[in-house]
């Protein structure tokens, strides 16, 4: 989607986030479901993920690289 504009007393920014892994595919998602409901402040700009099978839970397990964050600060 097109990025929206960025108001002119607002700082934007890049953050690295690292994540140890592996971790469950559904608190990754949980956590970028709660990057991307901020909008205002924050946004995913780059992420990759690799599957690695199940744990002996049944959970869907991933690799995950470096996320890349777009943050706006005042």
């Amino acid at each position: 989607t097109p990025a929206a504009p960025v108001p002119g007393n607002v700082k934007p920014t890049q953050a690295s986030v690292a994540i140890a892994t592996p971790v469950k595919y559904t608190d990754l998602l949980a956590f970028l479901h709660g990057i991307e409901q901020n909008t205002m402040s924050m946004k995913v700009s780059k992420i990759g993920i690799t599957a690695t099978g199940k744990d002996k839970d049944g959970n869907t397990m991933v690799n995950c690289d470096v996320l890349t964050i777009g943050v706006y600060i005042r």
